[in-house]
């Protein structure tokens, strides 16, 4: 599923090189639900953002599903993305002047599905997320928990073999976390869809069945299950 060899990421800051990613290998089988543990500026985010083909490592291969993503052309990484790859962040960016029923439609209308389509799998997943009353409302208009829920929907609505999540319950009551890891655990069992999640939160990660930790950009596996090498 997933395969990155000897990724090495650099990057200058005021005239100083600093290494965010130490040359790390890591395998990762499709099904696996990781959480990554570390502080602040460990790392975490920049490992996600590679996964994820948003940022470029100084040396090193991330392979996803086989492809190779750095080899790949702007245009074609980004439909690869699109099609392969989901994401749930903390901060939800969800589309202000969307309803909650558009911006969990928004993956299906970039791929272009039927209208119909689009609306039945939307309004299907929002009640799922107990939000079926909520279809109209604009983000604004929602609590924090469920805009992260409205998120999680646009997330699963293309149903994404890789799913990376950035801290997806930090701004979350209690309730809301639950429902969010539970949503989150019925993916992989159902659809073996493979989970990333990045957070501070040891006892979330520790629901995990895999835990990564990461400290100054050396990546270390706290709760084995496949192979992990950092240098």
């Amino acid at each position: 599923m997933i395969q990155i060899d000897s990724v090495f990421k650099q990057y200058q800051r005021r005239g100083q090189t600093v290494t965010a990613l130490h040359a790390t290998t890591l395998s990762v089988e499709q099904g696996e639900f990781i959480a990554i543990v570390g502080p602040s500026g460990s790392g975490k985010t920049t490992l996600l953002s590679m996964l994820g083909g948003m940022l470029a490592p100084t040396s090193g291969t991330v392979q996803i599903l086989g492809e190779n993503l750095y080899q790949l052309g702007v245009a074609a990484r980004s439909r690869f993305r699109n099609e392969k790859i989901g994401f749930v962040f903390q901060n939800f960016n969800l589309v202000p002047w969307l309803t909650a029923l558009e911006n969990v439609q928004l993956p299906l209308t970039i791929g272009r599905a039927e209208a119909s389509v689009q609306r039945n799998r939307a309004l299907e997943l929002l009640e799922r997320f107990g939000l079926s009353d909520r279809a109209d409302h604009k983000p604004s208009e929602l609590s924090a928990g469920q805009q992260q829920r409205v998120a999680l929907a646009r997330t699963l609505i293309a149903t994404p073999r890789l799913i990376l999540a950035d801290e997806p319950t930090g701004n979350l009551d209690p309730e809301s976390r639950a429902m969010v890891m539970e949503s989150l655990r019925d993916c992989q069992r159902q659809f073996d869809q493979t989970i990333i999640l990045v957070t501070h939160d040891n006892s979330i990660a520790d629901t995990a069945e895999r835990k990564l930790r990461i400290t100054a950009g050396v990546l270390t596996d706290e709760r084995p299950r496949l192979n992990v090498a950092s240098a």
